[in-house]
């Protein structure tokens, strides 16, 4: 990315300059996280400015930058950075990474309404290091039933309902709650670049589709030969990857009933679901819902819906690419491990 941050107080470009606000206090007294139980914001990031916030995040998290599309207003670029703010300090909380090292030595970056491409809430580039959240559908562009915009501009209306209405549509309509499923897909390819020997792939095997496990020998031998990369030796952070990875897919050499669920569904539908690296991140998010339901928290921002970026879209059809939390239940404790091993690299 071109700047490490676009300040949020930017008045240049796009419509970076609209639903300017003169009090942020009040603004955030009002802003009301997609979190359950209530959290308070201001002392996560204590006496920091509010035009600070990125430079907060950064510094917290070791992230490289932000970047904000010239179309995400003043509200939402306040708004993106309270929500990440609490969804890091939650995913934090449950992958206890020394330093609060989730940026991985400034390597990850953040783009919101910055790189989207139509049709997708949120994607991960590899190249680049970069999770981008796609921007809420503009305010300002919903009309009515005779076709009338409802609202020009943050001012048009009072700040109840405009932040009601922002509620609704960030929670449907946008890229949030779909973090720890892009962070799955930075660790996958971070880590790999980074701490492999220069393997510079994926953990997981990347776009790699599973084989018909109908015949079971020959999937297990294509999916050692994903996750290894033909390598004799791996390190301990590969093989900790690997032992997590493939009880989600394998069981004594054989494919279980995830992966025939996941490999069914492909067939019927498109390959994208049997990828190895999309299949870890639904993995990964199911991993950070299972944790925080566990300690009773739903961070929606973090999770879409608490369960994942495509199960509510996907209705039923979720159960077939998605583990179980019974599956999870009994896998979580390689991922801790995983996760754990991370630090040793750190």
């Amino acid at each position: 990315m071109a700047n490490k941050i676009i300040d949020i107080n930017s008045t240049r470009g796009g419509k970076s300059n609209k639903a300017n606000v003169r009090n942020y206090s009040l603004l955030i007294d009002k802003y009301k996280p997609l979190r359950t139980p209530k959290i308070n914001v201001k002392r996560l990031f204590s006496a920091v400015y509010v035009d600070n916030l990125p430079n907060f995040i950064i510094k917290t998290y070791k992230i490289k930058g932000l970047e904000f599309g010239n179309w995400v207003n003043q509200v939402r670029r306040l708004d993106y950075c309270l929500s990440t703010i609490i969804a890091f300090y939650d995913l934090q909380k449950i992958l206890q990474l020394k330093n609060n090292n989730l940026g991985f030595n400034n390597t990850l970056s953040m783009a919101y309404g910055a790189r989207g491409t139509k049709g997708a809430s949120a994607h991960y580039e590899p190249d680049l290091k970069v999770i981008n959240l796609s921007r809420d559908k503009r305010i300002d562009k919903l009309k009515d039933r005779f076709g009338n915009k409802k609202y020009e501009s943050y001012n048009d209306t009072n700040q109840d309902d405009w932040q009601k209405l922002t509620n609704d549509v960030r929670e449907k309509i946008s890229g949030y709650g779909a973090i720890a499923h892009e962070y799955g897909h930075a660790l996958d390819y971070i880590l790999s670049e980074k701490y492999t020997q220069k393997r510079y792939n994926a953990l997981s095997g990347g776009v790699i589709t599973l084989y018909d496990y109908k015949n079971p020998n020959r999937a297990y031998s294509k999916f050692l030969d994903s996750v290894y990369s033909k390598k004799e030796n791996v390190n301990e952070l590969e093989q900790a990857f690997i032992n997590c990875f493939e009880p989600f897919l394998f069981t004594k050499d054989k494919p279980t009933g995830f992966y025939r669920r996941v490999y069914n569904y492909a067939q019927k539908t498109s390959t994208y679901w049997s990828q190895l690296n999309e299949i870890w991140a639904r993995i990964f998010e199911t991993y950070i819902s299972y944790k925080l339901e566990k300690t009773g928290i739903k961070d929606l921002y973090l999770v879409r819906g608490n369960k994942g970026k495509y199960r509510i879209d996907l209705g039923k059809d979720a159960n077939n690419v998605y583990p179980t939390f019974g599956e999870m239940g009994k896998n979580y404790k390689k991922i801790d491990i995983f996760i754990s091993t991370i630090n040793k690299y750190l």
